[in-house]
């Protein structure tokens, strides 16, 4: 499957495994976000418990449409904070940015290369004023990290995502949605040209892995007008020391 194109077929099958395949890099986060949380940080889950009362979220992000990015750092040690992954906002959501999650896939494609055509090239200085500030570390036992907008992380989105409509409380199968949320942080259903080229994002955000043991990444983020515009990760061999200035962590990547 190429970079941009979704099977004409695809309508036919399972939305969301399209979806995945498809792994839209451009990511919603809506004005008043599931328990003010805008993106969830998340391992592998299967209950929506785990996505705010047993993990971490980040906050009082500017709504709109927000960009994944994930690049090698030239010249960097593998393993060695060789990585940057990055969510940044973009635009503002309006009658033709906002994204209606049960429309087709080829509406869901055309809403994808709009942004691609109109931001894809526009990386070079956009964090130029931006002051970064160290944001935490995250740890996970199972050896995966997810940045996900918690838009795409609610039952609702979930029947809308999976079968094109809306859901009602009573319609909601809880084991189905448990299995919605585990494709999405788990991301390992993907093969071939679709795994490579996916590697590092999944649906909604970023896909991050840890070392064997869950070594955490580390997390920065960038405030404008108060509010947070961006977040960048990384990862180093070294623990990474809450109270050292940002640019003094192990590995020195100053994003």
């Amino acid at each position: 499957m190429s970079d941009s194109g979704i099977s004409s077929t695809s309508e036919e099958g399972n939305r969301l495994n399209s979806l995945l395949s498809l792994c839209p890099r451009y990511v919603v986060v809506p004005p008043n976000p599931p328990d003010g949380i805008a993106f969830a940080l998340a391992g592998n889950s299967q209950e929506w418990d785990h996505l705010t009362e047993l993990h971490s979220g980040i906050s009082n992000c500017k709504p709109g449409v927000w960009k994944a990015e994930m690049k090698m750092i030239e010249g960097a040690e593998f393993g060695n904070c060789d990585t940057e992954a990055c969510l940044r906002w973009v635009a503002d959501l309006d009658e033709e940015t906002e994204l209606d999650f049960g429309i087709s896939l080829n509406e869901w494609q055309a809403w994808e290369q709009m942004f691609k055509d109109r931001f894809d090239d526009s990386a070079a200085g956009w964090d130029e004023g931006l002051a970064w500030k160290h944001a935490g570390t995250y740890y996970d036992d199972g050896g995966l990290f997810n940045v996900i907008s918690m838009a795409y992380l609610t039952r609702g989105a979930a029947a809308m995502v999976m079968e094109g409509r809306g859901a009602g409380e009573e319609d909601i199968d809880e084991d189905e949605w448990a299995g919605y949320l585990e494709m999405i942080t788990l991301n390992d259903n993907l093969d071939g040209e679709d795994c490579e080229r996916n590697s590092g994002f999944t649906f909604g955000g970023l896909h991050f892995g840890q070392d064997s043991i869950g070594g955490p990444p580390g997390l920065s983020v960038a405030e404008k007008d108060g509010q947070v515009v961006a977040i960048k990760l990384f990862m180093d061999h070294e623990e990474l020391d809450e109270g050292t200035a940002f640019d003094s962590q192990p590995g020195k990547v100053v994003f």
